[in-house]
């Protein structure tokens, strides 16, 4: 599984930025954050894990 794919295009010049791996990582983590209930508190550990899993899942689907 590539997950190094950049999730923008990138300048010739600079070779780092965000990968689409990070991407869709960040955009799980928003909607779960936005849709637990204000009492659940989860650590910061394991909302990034759960927004990776996600990320990871997506990538694999998107091979299919």
């Amino acid at each position: 599984m590539d997950t190094s794919s950049p999730a923008f295009p990138r300048h010739p010049e600079c070779d780092h930025g965000m990968s689409l791996r990070d991407w869709f990582a960040s955009q799980a983590m928003i909607g779960q954050l936005a849709a637990e209930p204000p009492d659940v508190e989860y650590t910061h550990e394991c909302i990034a894990a759960r927004a990776y899993a996600f990320a990871d899942a997506m990538l694999v689907e998107r091979q299919k």
